[in-house]
């Protein structure tokens, strides 16, 4: 009895998944599969389809099903394990995966798979061995260099990334990406001429890439006679995708606001986040539920009976950055980054992470907890492998965990930083943030109501923990840099090194929105950019809750 479809009919319905036909090859996988029920490469392909369309619960049935048939079906167990991934669990992931490597120790999709999810969970040790067996299995195997490159990244190992990078583009420099993320790593060092030759190359491939004309804006000042906008305007925004059509956006809010349209400018930057709005979940309400939370946990009358925790004098001390994203967070970084005695990290993400993981938010806070808080922060820290006597932690939007962190690392420095409310917020509106965790900044009421909500909880905090966080304003600061630097110094007991002043001659990784300005000299801007869109923001911005502005 025949089991399985000619290899021909496959073929096709592999064409049409190829030619991103996804109904029309679903609808032919389906029609397979009634006569051929048992048949495990249609089912196969019946999985994919569904991981294309994000059914990944579907997904896991039809390829358990195909192992189900096939108990040693090496792409079923790797693709099982890629669905789980995708479905966000990890543990069953990664079993499937080492399945399919048992199966066939040379199968190089699994060991891929792993490489890219031990990345995504900060075990980047266990990433870069996974790329180091598939160069084991195949030296020129582009991808597991390509991966190696970004988990390098992830820990600020920026010349390995750079040397895997460049040898994945030795072996196959058309491939999709790889200038691209090239370019990136060379504009977040501050080499913009470098990186901007790779992004323009990548455009000499993929003339239509959005993403990319994005990047180059925030990097350069356009001018009416720029040949590359002869390239933008040229895009035919109905050929793209909604992603696409976001990057794209953002690009003109740029352009035109460099050519001084700001009309224009405005209604390309509220295209542009609208688009983006609907492409991640957000709830308003779940930040204004925060502060309630954050109110009845860290009151006067609980702090008093909170335990006491101490510190371990050969740990590292961390010094907390944080604010409303765009204030100036990355600046201040940029200056300690110059100091001996000082390590920056960068957005690290694990402080947010640990604590829903822990579930803190909504339990009682006993001293166990809070030391298992502790012990998960420096296990994730082990990695970097930190040699001052300091570090940074540059994640703005741990504002809202300031209780939390005065707990946990009593010896910890904090540094809130307040920038002019209604610079800040429009700041926020222009930036096209990585991920889903700002995703505030794409509603100018919601951005709104998130600034009310920080500033209620930065004042509770002020209450409540007097004098336990230093309060730095941005516009003070740029305006007064070195004896506003001497004073923040004074506050962190560092030492005086005039060396920090010049910050910007620093070559350092900078991984954020910012890091064009903090490559550069402190410039006092006299004129505000938001009051270029004053027209189009009024209505929104009367609801602020700004004492001084």
């Amino acid at each position: 009895m025949v089991i399985e479809p000619n290899e021909i009919s496959l073929k096709k319905i592999i064409l049409l998944i190829n030619e991103d036909k996804v109904n029309k090859a679903l609808n032919e996988i389906n029609k397979l599969i009634k006569k051929f029920p048992n048949s495990v490469l249609s089912l196969n392909i019946l999985g994919v389809l569904n991981l294309k369309l994000g059914n990944f619960d579907q997904a896991i049935k039809v390829f358990q099903k195909t192992i189900d048939l096939k108990s040693d079906f090496e792409n079923g167990l790797n693709n099982l394990g890629l669905a789980y991934y995708k479905n966000n669990n990890f543990n069953d992931a990664i079993f499937y995966f080492q399945k399919a490597i048992k199966c066939n120790p040379k199968y190089i999709d699994p060991h891929l798979n792993l490489s890219s999810l031990y990345k995504d969970i900060k075990n980047f040790t266990k990433s870069i061995q996974h790329c180091q067996e598939i160069i084991k299995i195949n030296k020129n195997f582009d991808d597991a260099y390509f991966n190696m490159g970004h988990t390098y990244k992830e820990f600020n190992k920026i010349e390995l990334a750079i040397k895997n990078f460049k040898k994945a583009i030795s072996i196959n420099r058309n491939k999709k990406n790889y200038l691209k993320a090239i370019g990136v790593l060379f504009l977040n060092k501050g080499e913009i001429i470098r990186g901007v030759k790779y992004l323009e190359e990548y455009l000499q491939i993929y003339p239509n890439s959005t993403e990319v004309f994005y990047l180059i804006s925030l990097v350069k000042k356009f001018k009416a006679q720029d040949t590359i906008l002869n390239s933008i305007f040229s895009v035919n925004e109905k050929t793209l995708s909604n992603k696409k059509k976001m990057y794209f956006f953002f690009t003109l809010g740029k352009v035109y606001f460099d050519l001084s349209d700001f009309k224009k400018s405005f209604i390309f930057y509220e295209k542009a986040n609208l688009i983006k709005r609907s492409l991640f979940k957000f709830n308003i309400k779940n930040e204004e539920n925060l502060l309630t939370i954050l109110e009845n946990k860290f009151s006067s009358r609980n702090v008093s009976y909170f335990p006491k925790i101490t510190s371990n004098d050969e740990q590292p001390n961390p010094i907390f950055i944080v604010g409303m994203p765009r204030s100036g967070t990355t600046l201040i970084e940029q200056v300690l980054s110059k100091h001996s005695k000082v390590e920056a990290l960068g957005e690290l993400e694990f402080l947010g992470d640990e604590i829903n993981n822990l579930n803190l938010i909504n339990s009682t806070l006993t001293k166990e907890k809070i030391i298992n808080l502790k012990n998960k922060y420096y296990m994730n820290l082990n990695q970097y492998k930190i040699r001052t006597k300091y570090f940074t932690d540059k994640t703005p939007i741990n504002f809202r965990w300031i209780g939390f962190i005065i707990l946990t690392f009593p010896k910890a420095k904090i540094i809130h930083i307040k920038r002019e409310t209604k610079a800040v917020c429009w700041s926020n509106f222009k930036s096209n943030f990585n991920g889903e965790a700002n995703g505030f900044s794409n509603s100018l009421s919601d951005l709104v109501k998130y600034y009310n909500t920080y500033n209620k909880i930065i004042n509770f905090y002020k209450s409540n923990f007097k004098g336990r966080f230093y309060n730095l304003c941005y516009e003070n600061y740029v305006n007064n840099f070195q004896s506003e630097t001497k004073k923040l110094f004074s506050y962190l007991q560092l030492d005086w090194e005039r060396n920090c002043l010049n910050f910007y001659k620093s070559n350092r990784f900078v991984n954020t929105a910012s890091f064009a300005q903090v490559k550069k000299k402190i410039y006092i801007n006299k004129s505000p950019e938001w009051e270029n869109y004053k027209p189009y923001l009024k209505n929104y911005f009367k609801s602020l809750s700004c004492s001084k502005d």
